[in-house]
């Protein structure tokens, strides 16, 4: 991974991981690319792919936005870490 893509930003506490195999699916299923989706979305399309991807966190409002398009609930396609408590979302994940 190049440049620390996953560090999130100091002021973030909350972000948020794509659920990969699901985002790919739910895309399957509309049947449309990254770049139409990115367009729709207003997004710039190198971050969405990283975003969709797994190689990059985002906030609130993109997985809102993603989720959106794709008419699902945001937990869905996305697992919220919180970065106060990552010993919860380690427990959750190991479960």
């Amino acid at each position: 991974m190049k440049g620390g893509s996953m560090k999130p930003k100091s002021r973030e506490k909350i972000v948020w991981l794509p659920r990969v195999r699901d985002i790919r699916l739910a895309k399957a299923a509309v049947g449309i690319s990254v770049r139409n989706m990115a367009e729709d979305l207003g997004l710039n399309t190198w971050r969405l792919q990283h975003i969709l991807g797994g190689q990059q966190f985002c906030t609130q409002s993109i997985a809102n936005k993603v989720a959106a398009y794709f008419n699902r609930d945001v937990k869905e396609l996305f697992i919220c870490i919180d970065l106060e408590n990552p010993d919860d979302f380690l427990r959750a994940t190991a479960a």
